[in-house]
This record gives structure tokens, sequence and C-alpha cells, in this order.
């Protein structure tokens, strides 16, 4: 933690949720980012990034689908959360035009092998993907879930948004091997048991949502809690209890009632 005159001011971001159904639950797309990475370096998180310029203009309603009714910036995070899963990882969560579904895997992977690496590297936009590929986002298949803020104090601070999306049949991710050196499909308990066991590394907000997933018994379940909540946003207040850095967060934001007070990995 570092301690500033003026406070850095959030960069807005967007990260994603992507959920499938398990034999024991609703299983969760986790990826390892390399320890070489300034931010959050060697952690296990869910895939995102930061909103990029492309993510928030030119794209036409032919593109999005059931989006009318959300904020401008809403549906623009939504965006960024589905570009950064398919530059993470492979996996695409737009429909097609002509299929009205998710691409199968071949025709994913064929796509993921033209666009991935120009959008990652900023050489094209997702407007020119959508047209290119003839795909589209209907914002059935995603839903705004949480809104974190870094603390005020860190060099670096993102106001991220979280969305959950459901993860098509039979697309298998795959790490970049730059950003990212792993991906898993893990039941929340088993990634906080990971931690526990001292097998991985959680950033505080990701340990959190995980908390909070745990107890959705499917993917349904999830998506349907989501329909009916509101979002509360996240600023966790720093302390510090017996020599070690806490966090304190909103009791109304849908991660218990307590006040709750928790260990902070800086």
């Amino acid at each position: 933690m570092v301690t500033q005159e003026r406070p850095v001011k959030p960069r807005l971001a967007a990260t994603c949720v992507v959920l499938r159904d398990g034999p024991t639950g609703p299983q969760v797309l986790m990826v390892e980012r390399s320890r070489d990475i300034v931010f959050g370096g060697g952690a296990l998180v869910f895939p995102g990034g930061k909103l990029d310029h492309g993510d928030q203009y030119k794209i036409g309603g032919r593109y999005l689908r059931n989006a009318r009714a959300l904020p401008h910036i809403t549906r623009a995070l939504a965006i960024a959360a589905v570009r950064e899963v398919f530059e993470e990882t492979g996996i695409l969560l737009t429909r097609s035009h002509s299929a009205k579904r998710p691409a199968h895997n071949r025709r994913r992977a064929k796509l993921a092998q033209q666009w991935r690496e120009r959008l990652a590297k900023d050489r094209c936009d997702m407007d020119a993907f959508f047209r290119a590929a003839g795909h589209y986002l209907d914002f059935r298949d995603i839903a705004y879930y949480a809104r974190w803020i870094t603390p005020q104090g860190m060099v670096k601070r993102y106001d991220t948004h979280f969305f959950l999306a459901r993860a098509p049949q039979g697309q298998i991710p795959t790490h970049d091997g730059w950003e990212l050196v792993s991906a898993h499909w893990l039941t929340p308990l088993e990634a906080l048991q990971l931690e526990q066991d001292k097998q991985v590394k959680l950033m505080f907000p990701t340990r959190m949502n995980l908390r909070r997933l745990a107890k959705m018994p499917s993917v349904h379940a999830a998506f349907s809690m989501m329909r009916t909540e509101s979002i509360v946003p996240v600023l966790p207040q720093l302390e510090k209890v017996e020599g070690r850095v806490m966090a304190r967060i909103p009791r109304n934001a849908g991660y218990g009632t307590a006040g709750l007070v928790d260990r902070v990995a800086l």
C-alpha cells in the first residue's frame, strides 16, 4: 500500500465469471496470471482487463441483442469482458447471425486463430470482429454481477465491473501463454481450497466472489439471483488489525451481513 496526497483515479475494467454446471455444482473458468505481470502477477483470477476505446464506440444495434435497457457504459464494459475472455482463453461468448448460437469448437478455434492476437494487440476492435465474423452479443447470455474498486492509496487502481456468463458447450479454453500460463475449470470451493493449501494465490475480490458463488446450486440460480439484485459498489476500507492489513466492505453488497472484515493480500 502506498499513501499519496492525491489519490490515483481508478481505471475502468471488466471481469468475466464464466460458469458451467458440473457434477458437484457450478464450475468457474479461472486463469493463472504470469508472475511477470505487475498487477496480480502469479494469481488465479477470472479473465478480464481494462476497458478499451473500441469497446465503447461504433458497435451498432445489429451486433447487440437484448441490451436496449442497459446504460451505454454497462454495455461497453460487458463487451470488454467478452473480448477479454476471447483474448485470454479463446472462449467465444458471442453468437453467429447465421446459426443463432455460440460457435462450435472447430469454428471457434478458427476464429480464435484469426482474431485473438489482433484484438489483444489492439490491431482491431470488437466492431471489426462482429462485422467480419457475422457475430453478435446476446445480453441474455451475460449478467451484471458485481463492482469492486481498488482501495485509495494504491499505486494502480481499477473500477472493475464483474459479469456472469454461461459457458458455451463444447468450447475448450486455451491460455495465451504470455499474460496467462494456465486455464482451469474449478468449483468455487476447489479454488478456495487451493488457496488455503497455499497452492495458488487469490486476490481479495476474487476470493470474496468465489465465496459468494459457492452458495449457488446451479448456473441458472446464479443468473436468477442477479436478475433481481441491485449492484452495490464495493470500495474496501483498509484497516490494521493485530498487525495485519484487513478490509471492511459494505454490509449490503451481497457478501454477508456482518460488515465483513477479511485478510487482504496486497
